[in-house]
C-alpha cells in the first residue's frame, strides 16, 4: 500500500520542498551578506501572493504582468526594510536587528490583515487544473511549473554568483566584508542587493504555491518557518 502511495508524496514532497528552497535562499543570501536571521522572509512570501492577487483579480493585469510587479514591488519592500530600520538602528549587535526584523514581520502581518482582510485567496493555477497521469501520481500543471521555475531560478542564480561581477562582489563582501570595502566594493549597496534578491524570492515562491494553497495575512509564518528549517539544513 505504501509502495503504491508513493510517487504522489515523492511528486507532493518535490513541489513543496521547491518553493521551501526558494524561501530558503533568501534567508542564506541575507545572512551569508550580513549574518542576519531575516523573520521577515515568511512576510514577503504573504505579500508577493497577495499584491499579486490584487493586481490580477482587482486591477484586471494579465497574469505575467501582475506576477513580475508583485516581484518587483516586494524587492523594494526589502530594500526599504534594510535601508530604513536596519540600516538606522542604533545598536548593531545581530540580537538587536534581528527583534527588528520580528518587528517589521508583525506590523506587515497587520498591515496586510487590514488590506486583505482575514480570508483566504486564492490564485488560478498555471496550465490548468487537470492533472497529469504518471506512475500513479496525479502530477498537476502548477507542480511542473514550480519545479521548472525554481530550478530556472537556481540556475541563474549560480550563473550570477560565478560568472558576473556583482555576483562575485556578493560573495567577496559575504566572505570578508573589510576586504572587499579595501578593494573598492560597495558593501552597503551589496547587503540593500541581498535584501532585493531576498524579497523577490518569497515573492515567487509565495505566488507559485498560492494556486495549491491559497494564501491568507498570516499564512507567511509557516511558510517562512519550513523555508528556515531548509535554510538551517
Amino acid at each position: 500500500m505504501l509502495l503504491h502511495l508513493f510517487p504522489q508524496f515523492f511528486v507532493s514532497g518535490i513541489t513543496n520542498g521547491s518553493i521551501y528552497s526558494l524561501i530558503a535562499l533568501g534567508y542564506c543570501l541575507i545572512q551569508n551578506a550580513t549574518g542576519l536571521v531575516n523573520f521577515v522572509q515568511g512576510d514577503f512570501v504573504m505579500i508577493g501572493a497577495l499584491l499579486t492577487i490584487t493586481l490580477y483579480q482587482v486591477a484586471g493585469l494579465p497574469m505575467p504582468l501582475a506576477f513580475l510587479l508583485a516581484i518587483a514591488a516586494v524587492a523594494l519592500l526589502g530594500v526599504a526594510l534594510e535601508r530604513g530600520p536596519i540600516r538606522h538602528s542604533r545598536n548593531r549587535d545581530l540580537l538587536s536587528l534581528v527583534i527588528i526584523t520580528i518587528g517589521a514581520s508583525i506590523s506587515f502581518r497587520g498591515s496586510a490583515m487590514l488590506v486583505w482582510g482575514k480570508n483566504a485567496h486564492t490564485l488560478p493555477p498555471l496550465g490548468g487544473d487537470s492533472p497529469i497521469f504518471f506512475l500513479n501520481a496525479a502530477i498537476l500543471p502548477q507542480s511542473l511549473w514550480i519545479l521548472g521555475l525554481s530550478l530556472t531560478i537556481l540556475g541563474l542564480l549560480y550563473l550570477f554568483f560565478h560568472f558576473t561581477l556583482v555576483g562575485k562582489a556578493m560573495r567577496a563582501a559575504a566572505d570578508n566584508p573589510f576586504g572587499a570595502v579595501l578593494v573598492g566594493i560597495s558593501v552597503r549597496r551589496i547587503v540593500a542587493l541581498a535584501f532585493a534578491l531576498s524579497g523577490a524570492l518569497g515573492a515567487i515562491g509565495g505566488i507559485l504555491i498560492t494556486p495549491i494553497t491559497s494564501m491568507s495575512y498570516d499564512a507567511g509564518v509557516m511558510l517562512g518557518l519550513k523555508g528556515f528549517t531548509a535554510a538551517v539544513l
